[in-house]
């Protein structure tokens, strides 16, 4: 179970700013001929490399929180155990 609540309208107002970031991630982050050929996800990866300062263990614990935000558990725990065995976290 979550400890994490957000209520519908605060959710909705957190999504579209985020948008709006990664739209305009890409377009700063890449030529005019290229945009519309970015995935959201790339760009949020972006925004994530970019805030954590290129920091890989941040970046893998954002990663772990999101897939079990989702409920991919198991998948959790497996990625989880190669970072764990490659000693990064």
């Amino acid at each position: 179970m979550s400890n994490v609540f957000c209520d519908e309208k605060q959710q909705d107002l957190i999504e579209g700013v985020l948008k709006l970031l990664i739209k305009d991630q890409i377009n700063t982050s890449y030529m005019p001929e290229y945009r519309g050929s970015i995935a959201e996800s790339e760009g949020l990866g972006l925004i994530i490399s970019k805030y954590f300062k290129w920091d890989g263990v941040r970046i893998v614990q954002a990663f772990l929180s999101a897939l079990e935000d989702a409920n991919f558990h198991t998948e959790r725990d497996k990625v989880e155990k190669i970072f764990i065995e490659s000693e990064v976290l």
